[in-house]
């Protein structure tokens, strides 16, 4: 979402693409204009947000 709260895309689940404990993916931001978004990632038990800025 961006910085106004509004979804930039539908969510994605990432699950197939990692394993429990470990893993890496890439998210293709190229179609998103340019502002600054968050991104969110859930676990079982924990959950991080962070921000970044597409110029």
């Amino acid at each position: 979402m961006n910085v106004l709260g509004q979804e930039t895309s539908p969510p994605t689940s990432l699950a197939p693409a990692l394993s429990k404990g470990e893993g890496e993916t890439t998210i293709d931001v190229s179609k998103l204009s340019a502002g600054v978004y968050f991104v969110q990632v859930v676990g079982e038990k924990e959950r991080w947000v962070g921000k970044f800025v597409k110029e």
